[in-house]
């Protein structure tokens, strides 16, 4: 089980990026965490090949490798 504190705000994050961390309440598998990342329009990205995908759509040269979807963050 998770015991240590989740990063909420990610200041790694591109301007106008945010992050939200949530965890689940119910089901098999509650008491785990999600971690979602939003970009400035409000799309939410569950995973780095989400990024990757949408990145490829819209010819941006950003790089999903730069995203961290771990719970507490890289520290």
């Amino acid at each position: 089980m998770f015991t240590e504190s989740p990063l909420f705000d990610d200041p790694s994050l591109p301007t106008g990026w945010h992050r939200k961390v949530v965890q689940r309440q119910t089901g098999a598998t509650a008491g785990q965490w999600d971690v979602y990342v939003y970009n400035p329009e409000g799309k939410k990205f569950r995973s780095r090949n989400e990024l990757r995908t949408h990145f490829n759509q819209i010819g941006s040269t950003m790089n999903s490798e730069d995203f961290d979807f771990s719970v507490k963050g890289k520290g």
